[in-house]
C-alpha cells in the first residue's frame, strides 16, 4: 500500500533533526516551505562549511564512519580479519621468532598473546607461555580473561592457566601450561635452585612481556634481568616507546647472542581518531591541534613550527583548510577536487585518503609565510585561547577547589554530548576521593530538587494511602497446603504488588540524577551486594565510596581495598558506571574502555607518555568509533607541551646487584645441569647492558660481577665443594630488600647481637628493621613544624640504632670500600681508552697521558685524589665512564663522617599504638598511602619469620648450633609479624581466624597495649604469668577462673560447670574472646586510643553460649 507524503514528510523530517542531527534536512523536508540554512556564517565555517559537497559532508558531519582499513581472513584465526603487520606477526610466532610490537592503545596487538597460548595449548601438553604483566591488577584481568577465552582438562586433573603475583598464588602452578605473573615474580621462578624449576624453565616456549617500557620506570632493573635471563623466544609489546632506537638495538642483541632474530613491527596512527576538547567551566569548547602551535609562531622565520606527530582529525583539516584557503591558493587541495579524482569515488572516503590529505594540508601550510601562519594559528585557536584564560584566571583561587566547584557541570556537559562513560584521571589519591564524593552530593542535590519539583513526597504518600485501603486477603489454606484466594482476593493482591513496585520506584534515584551510561539502568543495593564478598568485605550502603556506585560514580587507586577495585573495574566494564575517578593506576593496560577522557588538574607526573597511556583508554576499537580527550583545569601551556610533547628516551639501569650474583651462583653451584643457563646468562648481562653511556660499562659489569663472587665466598654465603650456607638461603628469600637483607645477615654472623636484641623489648627490634628495611626519610620541614602530637607514643623521628649495631655495619662498610677501590683501580688500569673529559665542556684535562685516577677530573680539581671516605661519595664522584649505585654494593652503610638520614618511625609507631589516624596526623603519611605501605611491611614480616622459621628446622636437623637455630630469634620475628596483623585487622573491623591462633597467643590480642608491648612472647609460661596478672583486673572474675583452670590445673581434673567436654569449654571460651575483640574493635576506633580496651570488662555470671550482648551503643554484629 502506498503512503501519502503527508504522512512520510513529517516522518523523515523528525529522523533528519532529532537522530541525524541535520537541520538543514529537516528544513528541507517541512511541507510548504522552502529550504532554509539555520547555520550562522560562524558555525558554517566552524562546521566545515556548505555540506552540500558529499566530500564536506563525510569530514564534518560523519567522520567518525570514514571507512577503516579492512584485513584480508587469515585461516589460522578466527572472528576478525587480521590487518597486514598483525598477518607478519602471525608469521613470526609461527617461526618461532622474537618480535617487539610498537602499536597504539587499542589497535589489536594483544591478539598475537591469545594466538600463541592457544596453539601450546592445541600442539602439546607441556610447552609453557608466560604472560608478564606490569601490575598485579592487570593480572588478575588477564588472568581472568584467559580462563574464560580457552579450556582445556588433563587426565591429572590439572589446571591450564595459573596466576602467581604476590597476593595470589594457583595451585599446582607449576603444570600450568599459561602462566600470568608481574616481573618480580617471574625473577623467582627464573633463579631458583631446584632441579623442578629448572625444568620448568627449559619447558617456556614463549615470554609474552605487556608494557614493556615500562624498562624504563621504577622497576625497570627487574625488565631488564627478565630480558637478559629468558632462554626463549619473546613478544614485547608497547605503545609507548617512545625513541626507542637504543632499545631497539639493544634487544636486536640481546636476540642475537641466543641464534634468533627480533622483528620490529610498528603501527602509526589510531584505529579511532581522538577529538579533543576543553572545558571551561561552563561549556565544553573544540580544541584545535593547532592551539599547541601558539608559542611557536614567533621563532625564527627559517624554522618548522609544526611537528610531524601533530594529528588532525578530519574536522580539524577542513577548518584549516578553509581558514588557510582564504588566505592562500590551494584549489588543489580542495575537497572537492582532491577527493574527485580518487578511484573509488565519493560514497565512502576512507581514514588513509583523509590523513594523505590532511598530511598534504600541513605541507602547505609549513610553505605558507610565517604572517600567515601566525593569522592562520589565531584564527583557528581564538576561542581556545579565551577559554584558556578562563580557566587559568579560575585556577588562582586553587586547582582542588576550582574542579571541586565545575566537576558537577562537567559530568553533565559529558552526559548531554553522549561523552560517557568516562575515565577521570587525577594525579592525587585523595584528590580521586574528594573529586567523586563532590559528584555524589552534586547528584543528591539535584535529586532533592527534582523531588521537591515533581512533589514526590505528596505522590509516595497518596500512593500509600490508596495501598492501605486495599484490604490485606486473608484467604484459606487448602488441602496440599497453598493459600487459596478468592478472585476479588487475588486482584487485590496484585494491585498492592503493583502500588508497592510504584512506590519503591518513586523512593529510588531517579535514572537521569545519575551519571549511568545511556541505554543502562542504574544499579542497585541487591545488585551490589552480589558484587561484593558477603563475608570479607560486604556492600556497605552507608560508606562514602560504596554509596556512590548506586549513582554511577567509581574510584580506582592503589590506596583501595582490592576487592573494590575489582568490583570498580567489572562494572565499568559492564558499562553500569559512568565515571570513575582514577590515578594513573589504569593508564596501564587494563581493559576499560572508555568512549572520554579527562585530565583533571595539573600534575608534575603528567608527561607525554603517561597522557598517550591515559588518553589511549578512549575510543576503544571495537566498542566506539570515536573517542575524546577533555582537559580540565590544566593550564593551556601544559596543554601545549602535551599536545606535541616527544615521548622520552627510555633509559636502563644497572641489573646486576650482590644479590642477583648470589642468586646465580646458588644455581650454578646446587644444579650442575644449569651451569651452562647460568654462564649464558651471566654473559648477556655482562657484556650486553642496556644502559651503556659508555664503552667502559661492559668491562664494569664483568668486574663487578667477580667483585661480588669473591665477597660472597670470603663472607661465608658460599662454601666449597658446591655448599650453599644457609645465610645465602636468608638474604636469597628476601632478595627485593638490599641491602637490608645482608646488614640483617651481618647482625646473625656475629653471634649473640641480634639473640640479645630479641630478648629486649619488643620495640627495639621493631626500631632496627625499621632502621634496614623500608626506610623513608623524614620531610626537612617536620622538625621545624613541631606540631602537637595526636598521641604520646609517636616517636614520629626513628631513633638510632645501638651502638654495637652501628659499630659491626660500619667495620662491614670499611671493609666493603676498601675492596672496592681496589677493584676499581684493577679496572681503570685496564681500560684501553678512559674518558677522562669535564662534564659541562668535554674538555680533556691538560696532561700528556689519560688520567688512571678513580675520581671525576672535575671533581679531581680540588685537589681530592683516592681518600674517599664512603661509598655513596665513591659512586657520587666517580669518573665519567664508570657508573654505580650505593645499593648496589651488600652493605648498609653507616659511615661516621657523613650525617645520617633522619627517618620516619612510622612503622614504629603503628607497632605501639597501632592508630592509622595518628599515622596521618604525626606522621604525616597520606592517608591514602598507608594501607599500602603497611601492607608492604606486613608482606616482609611474613617472609621473614617463614625463611627464619626455614632455616631453623634445617639448622636442627643438620645439628649446627648457629644464630639461626634459635628459638627466640624465631618467636620474635613470628610474634611481630603478628602484632602487625593483629592491628592492622583490629583498624579495619574485620574478624581474625582466631581460631588459626594457639590459645596462649591469642590472650595477648586482649591485654592492654602497655601489657602487650612488654609481654615475652617466645614462650608459654612467660605469657601465661603476664596473663595471669592482669586477667582479673581486665577481663573479670569469670574470664581469670576459667582461664587459670584451663591452664594452671589438671586439665582433666577442670570443672566445666556443664561442659559436655574440654573441647567444648575451649570453643565458648574462643566465641567470647572473638565477641570481645570485635567489641573491643569498635571502642578502638570510636575512641582513637587504647582507653577503650583497658576499660572493657567481661560480666562476672556466666552468659549462654553463642554470641554475647554487651550493654553498650554499638551492638556485636554492626560493622565498624
Amino acid at each position: 500500500m502506498a503512503i501519502q507524503d503527508a504522512e512520510l514528510l513529517p516522518k523523515l523530517q523528525k529522523l533528519a533533526s532529532k537522530h541525524l542531527k541535520m537541520p538543514v534536512l529537516a528544513s528541507a523536508l517541512e511541507p510548504g516551505k522552502e529550504p532554509k540554512d539555520s547555520k550562522s556564517k560562524k558555525e558554517k565555517k566552524e562546521k566545515g562549511g556548505d555540506v552540500g559537497c558529499p566530500f564536506r559532508f563525510q569530514l564534518a558531519t560523519a567522520p567518525e564512519h570514514l571507512a577503516r582499513p579492512v584485513g584480508s581472513a587469515d585461516p589460522r584465526v578466527q572472528g576478525f580479519k587480521p590487518d597486514g603487520w598483525q598477518s607478519i606477526l602471525l608469521d613470526v610466532a609461527d617461526a618461532g621468532q622474537s618480535a617487539l610490537v610498537q602499536a597504539p592503545t587499542g589497535s589489536g596487538k594483544t591478539f598475537i598473546a591469545f594466538y600463541v597460548m592457544e596453539k601450546a595449548l592445541r600442539t602439546s601438553d607441556e610447552g609453557i607461555v608466560v604472560y608478564v604483566c606490569p601490575t598485579k591488577a592487570l593480572a588478575n584481568q588477564v588472568h581472568a580473561e584467559i580462563e574464560a577465552r580457552f579450556e582445556k582438562s588433563y587426565r591429572d586433573g590439572r589446571p591450564f592457566c595459573g596466576i602467581f603475583t604476590r597476593d595470589r598464588r594457583s595451585e599446582r602452578l607449576q603444570e600450568c601450561q599459561i602462566l600470568v605473573t608481574v616481573p618480580q615474580c617471574l625473577v623467582i621462578y627464573m633463579l631458583s635452585p631446584t632441579a623442578a624449576m629448572h625444568a620448568w624453565v627449559e619447558r617456556l616456549e614463549y615470554a609474552i612481556l605487556d608494557e614493556v617500557h615500562c624498562l624504563g620506570g621504577e622497576t625497570g632493573e627487574v625488565w631488564e634481568q627478565i630480558l637478559s635471563l629468558l632462554p626463549c623466544p619473546i613478544l614485547a609489546l608497547s605503545a609507548t616507546l617512545g625513541q626507542s632506537e637504543d632499545f631497539t638495538s639493544w634487544m636486536r642483541k640481546l636476540q642475537a647472542q641466543q641464534k634468533r632474530e627480533l622483528h620490529v613491527l610498528q603501527q602509526v596512527g589510531r584505529f579511532n581518531d581522538l577529538q579533543p576538547w576543553v572545558f571551561d567551566g561552563e561549556h565544553l569548547r573544540r580544541l584545535h591541534p593547532f592551539f599547541a602551535l601558539q608559542p611557536a609562531v614567533h621563532a625564527s622565520a627559517r624554522e618548522k613550527i609544526r611537528p610531524e606527530n601533530l594529528h588532525l582529525i578530519p574536522e580539524d583539516a577542513l577548518q584549516l583548510y578553509d581558514v588557510l584557503s582564504s588566505k592562500a591558493d590551494l584549489q588543489a587541495l580542495a575537497p572537492e577536487a582532491y577527493f574527485a579524482s580518487l578511484p573509488q569515488g565519493s560514497w565512502n572516503l576512507s581514514m588513509q585518503e583523509v590523513q594523505q590529505w590532511s598530511k598534504s594540508l600541513g605541507e602547505a601550510f609549513d610553505r605558507a609565510a610565517r604572517d600567515v601562519q601566525v593569522e592562520v594559528v589565531h584564527e583557528l585557536t581564538e576561542e581556545a585561547g579565551a577559554a584558556f584564560g578562563c580557566i587559568e584566571e579560575g585556577l588562582r583561587k586553587g586547582s582542588q577547589e576550582y574542579l571541586e566547584a565545575r566537576f558537577g557541570s562537567l559530568v553533565e556537559e559529558l552526559q548531554t554530548a553522549d561523552m560517557l562513560p568516562a575515565i577521570v584521571f587525577h594525579d592525587s589519591r585523595g584528590g580521586c576521593e574528594c573529586l567523586a564524593i563532590t559528584l555524589g552530593n552534586y547528584l543528591r542535590a539535584k535529586v532533592a530538587k527534582y523531588r521537591r519539583d515533581e512533589k514526590i513526597e505528596s505522590k509516595i504518600e497518596a500512593l500509600v494511602k490508596q495501598r492501605n485501603l486495599i484490604p490485606i486477603p486473608e484467604g484459606r489454606v487448602g488441602k496440599d497446603g497453598v493459600l487459596v484466594l478468592k478472585p476479588e482476593e487475588f486482584d487485590d493482591v496484585q494491585q498492592r504488588k503493583s502500588l508497592a513496585t510504584a512506590i519503591a520506584l518513586l523512593q529510588g534515584i531517579p535514572r537521569e540524577c545519575t551519571a549511568t551510561p545511556p541505554g543502562r539502568t542504574q544499579l542497585t543495593n541487591s545488585e551490589l551486594e552480589e558484587e561484593f564478598d558477603l563475608i570479607k568485605d560486604p556492600f556497605k550502603p552507608g560508606h562514602p565510596l560504596h554509596s556512590l556506585l548506586l549513582y554511577g560514580i567509581g574510584v580506582h587507586h592503589a590506596g583501595l581495598p582490592a576487592l573494590y577495585r575489582q568490583v570498580v573495574e567489572r562494572l565499568f566494564r559492564m558499562q553500569r558506571l559512568g565515571v570513575v575517578v582514577s590515578t594513573s593506576t589504569l593508564a596501564l593496560g587494563i581493559n576499560m574502555p572508555s568512549k572520554t577522557s579527562v585530565f583533571a588538574g595539573d600534575s608534575l607526573f603528567l608527561s607525554p607518555m603517561q597522557f598517550q597511556q591515559e588518553a589511549g583508554r578512549a575510543g576503544r576499537r571495537g566498542f566506539d568509533l570515536r573517542g575524546h580527550i577533555v582537559f580540565f583545569g590544566l593550564p593551556g601551556k601544559k596543554v601545549q607541551r602535551l599536545l606535541v610533547g616527544e615521548l622520552p628516551r627510555i633509559e636502563g639501569s644497572i641489573p646486576l646487584t650482590a644479590s642477583l650474583t648470589l642468586r646465580l651462583l646458588m644455581k650454578a653451584q646446587v644444579l650442575p645441569q644449569a651451569e651452562d643457563s647460568v654462564a649464558r646468562a651471566v654473559g648477556r648481562l655482562a657484556t650486553c647492558p642496556f644502559f651503556c653511556p659508555s664503552p667502559s660499562i661492559p668491562f664494569q659489569q664483568a668486574h663487578l660481577f667477580q667483585f661480588f663472587g669473591r665477597h660472597l665466598f670470603a663472607e661465608g654465603f658460599l662454601g666449597p665443594s658446591r655448599q650453599v650456607t644457609d645465610y645465602a638461603g636468608f638474604v636469597a628469600h628476601i632478595w627485593w630488600e638490599e641491602p637490608g637483607n645482608f646488614a640483617l645477615v651481618s647482625l646473625l654472623q656475629e653471634r649473640g647481637v641480634l639473640t640479645e636484641l630479641c630478648q629486649g623489648p619488643r620495640k627495639d627490634l621493631v626500631a632496627v628493621l625499621c632502621n634496614f628495611f623500608h626506610r623513608r626519610p623524614l620531610e626537612r620541614w617536620h622538625s621545624r613544624t613541631r606540631l602537637k602530637k595526636r598521641l604520646k607514643s609517636s616517636v614520629v623521628e626513628l631513633p638510632p640504632l645501638p651502638e654495637k649495631i652501628t659499630s659491626i655495619l660500619r667495620q662491614k662498610s670499611r671493609i666493603m670500600l676498601q675492596a672496592a677501590l681496589w677493584q676499581l683501580q684493577r679496572l681503570v688500569l685496564s681500560l684501553e681508552n678512559p674518558n677522562c673529559a669535564l662534564p659541562l665542556s668535554k674538555v680533556q684535562p691538560c696532561t700528556s697521558t689519560p688520567s688512571k685516577a678513580l675520581r671525576s677530573p672535575f671533581m679531581a680539581l680540588s685537589g681530592r685524589k683516592h681518600d674517599f671516605v664512603s661509598l655513596q661519595e665513591l659512586c657520587s664522584e666517580l669518573r665519567d665512564d664508570l657508573r654505580l649505585d650505593p645499593e648496589m654494593f651488600p652493605v648498609l652503610e653507616v659511615a661516621p663522617d657523613v650525617p645520617a638520614v633522619r627517618l620516619n618511625a612510622y612503622l614504629l609507631d603503628f607497632y605501639q599504638h597501632g592508630q592509622v589516624d595518628a599515622l596521618e596526623h604525626d606522621n604525616r603519611i597520606p592517608h591514602t598511602e598507608y594501607w599500602t605501605l603497611l601492607e608492604d611491611f606486613m608482606f616482609f614480616l611474613r617472609a621473614l619469620a617463614s625463611v627464619a622459621k626455614h632455616r631453623q628446622q634445617r639448622a636442627q636437623q643438620r645439628g649446627e648450633a648457629t644464630e639461626l637455630g634459635e628459638e627466640v630469634i624465631v618467636g620474635a620475628f613470628q610474634a611481630i609479624s603478628t602484632q602487625f596483623e593483629v592491628y592492622a585487622d583490629l583498624v579495619k573491623g574485620s574478624h581474625l581466624p582466631l581460631m588459626n591462633l594457639p590459645l596462649w597467643r591469642l590472650l595477648l590480642l586482649l591485654l592492654p597495649a602497655t601489657a602487650l608491648r612488654d609481654a615475652t612472647h617466645a614462650s608459654r609460661d612467660g605469657c601465661m604469668q603476664k596473663v595471669k596478672g592482669v586477667a582479673d583486673g581486665v577481663y573479670g572474675r569469670w574470664f581469670s577462673k576459667k582461664l587459670s583452670q584451663l591452664f594452671f590445673d589438671d586439665p582433666f581434673q577442670v570443672a566445666l560447670d556443664g561442659y559436655q567436654t574440654l573441647d567444648d569449654f575451649q570453643k565458648d571460651l574462643l566465641t567470647r574472646l572473638e565477641d570481645s575483640l570485635l567489641y573491643h574493635c569498635k571502642v578502638f576506633v570510636a575512641q582513637g586510643s587504647c582507653a577503650g580496651i583497658r576499660n572493657a570488662r567481661f560480666g562476672k555470671q556466666r552468659l549462654p553460649r553463642g554470641r554475647r550482648d554487651f550493654p553498650t551503643k554499638i551492638s556485636p554484629g554492626e560493622e565498624c
